[in-house]
């Protein structure tokens, strides 16, 4: 098994999360970064429920929340102003409590975790997969061709690999109807341990806590019937559908326009019929991306990660078997994920007038107060835990 070679594409969460686990097993992980060093920037994650628990069990779990903190308690939704409902932090489906931290902070725990047995290929991209009957001949766009047994795309939701491999992203990506504005502000509103909603039909803001207690996280999504590419068009309907909402609205999209890493697209899924082809697989957002709005994608990636790892140690390194299995494994915790991204998308920007409104206000207070009363719902269970414990290999 140590003479398998496995060539990883993306250093972010999810690259590094799998070579620790290939190592862990006797794996020849080498991982291909496009960027020349690790990316320490990057917008807020919240990690829960068995994301945590993938932590823990990679033994980076301290480190993690030493650069981070805990996850808010509780999110407040007010709908067109008139109702707020609280709905408590999703830490509840699990009894390890909720991670709140920067995506370069956890790249940079994942890379300090693995650097020293891994090999990394900084300022690198894959350009083109040969496969034969005895592995895959992998062209680069700044070095020579190398042989590799296994190949994982582990590039995020524009995947170099998926394209390389599947076809072209369009085949794949599913929009869920809205558009996304994500930026970082100062927290005037002072929150610590929750997080505001602001919902209009339409339209709706959402303000997150960073770890750093004088910064905050703005999302602002609007509901339309067609996915904005062009950022310029973007920040044009943004000041069109916001227009009147009031000094609030007026004040971020300022903040956002001044905001040095404001990120705008539309809200979009992965969705295949299979993450393997040979002895191609994908891993996290490229084969799988849930949508931002769920928080999901770092533990999905997390979790694929100890599945994924675990089949091919299981299977000797063969992957005929250990694909079919990570598939089977991963299947229903990545459509449960799903079904949540659709939801929380149609919560956050309604596709609703002001009636409507009112009455999503009035069944969303009902629905909190019957979970406090019964539990989380099924859905919730099947999106946050996964019986991670039955996938780590002796």
């Amino acid at each position: 098994m140590s003479e398998t070679r496995v060539l990883i594409s993306g250093g972010g969460v999810a690259g590094p999360a799998l070579a620790y686990w290939l190592h862990r097993y006797g794996f020849r992980p080498t991982i291909v970064e496009r960027s020349p060093t690790v990316r320490a920037v990057g917008h807020r994650l919240q990690i829960e429920g068995v994301g945590v628990e993938a932590l823990r069990r990679m033994g980076v779990l301290g480190q993690a929340r030493e650069r981070g903190s805990s996850a808010p308690g509780e999110v407040r939704f007010g709908f067109g102003g008139r109702r707020e409902v609280k709905i408590p932090g999703t830490s509840l489906v699990s009894e390890e409590n909720g991670l709140v931290i920067r995506r370069g902070e956890l790249c940079e725990v994942l890379y300090e975790q693995v650097s020293d047995e891994v090999e990394y290929l900084f300022d690198d991209s894959v350009t083109g997969l040969q496969e034969t009957a005895d592995g895959v001949t992998v062209s680069f766009q700044n070095r020579e061709p190398r042989e590799f047994d296994l190949v994982v795309g582990a590039d995020g939701i524009h995947s170099n690999i998926r394209s390389l491999a599947f076809g072209p992203k369009e085949r794949f990506r599913r929009y869920l109807g809205t558009n996304l504005a994500l930026f970082e502000l100062e927290n005037h509103l002072g929150l610590t341990d929750r997080m505001v909603g602001r919902i209009k039909p339409g339209r709706g803001v959402l303000l997150a806590p960073f770890p750093e207690p004088d910064r905050l996280e703005c999302t602002i999504l609007t509901r339309d019937k067609e996915p904005l590419e062009d950022p310029d068009r973007h920040r044009r309907l943004l000041k069109e559908r916001f227009a009147g909402d009031g000094r609030e609205a007026d004040h971020l999209l300022s903040e956002m326009e001044t905001s040095p890493m404001t990120h705008m697209s539309p809200t979009v899924q992965i969705h295949m019929d299979s993450w393997t082809s040979g002895r191609v697989a994908l891993l996290g957002d490229a084969g799988y991306c849930p949508d931002p709005m769920t928080g999901q994608g770092s533990t999905m990636a997390l979790v694929g990660a100890c599945v994924l790892g675990g089949a091919l140690a299981r299977a000797g390194g063969d992957h005929r078997t250990a694909f079919p299995a990570y598939e089977r494994a991963m299947r229903e915790f990545v459509d449960a994920n799903h079904a949540m991204g659709g939801t929380h998308t149609s919560l956050a920007a309604p596709d609703t007038g002001e009636l409507g409104l009112r009455v999503m206000s009035l069944l969303m207070g009902l629905l909190v107060g019957i979970t406090a009363r019964t539990g989380v719902t099924a859905v919730m269970k099947r999106a946050y835990n996964f019986p991670l414990a039955d996938h780590v290999a002796a």
